[in-house]
């Protein structure tokens, strides 16, 4: 009776486990995605500030 108690243990640990590896998964997933995203909206208006700097294109949102 006290093997079934420690299997169901070492069960529940196991799913705890798969789970916490699972949830880890997808943050790590999302993390990458939004800093992809960050990254690419930083590049982007470092471009647009150097066009504006060099005179290509005027500062004003109007366009």
């Amino acid at each position: 009776m006290a093997d079934t108690g420690a299997n169901e243990q070492a069960s529940a640990s196991e799913r705890a486990e798969s789970t916490l590896e699972d949830v880890s998964r997808k943050a790590g997933r999302f993390l990458a995605v939004a800093f992809a995203r960050v990254r690419e909206e930083a590049e982007d208006m470092w471009a647009e500030a150097q066009s504006i700097r060099r005179g290509e294109r005027e500062s004003s949102p109007s366009e």
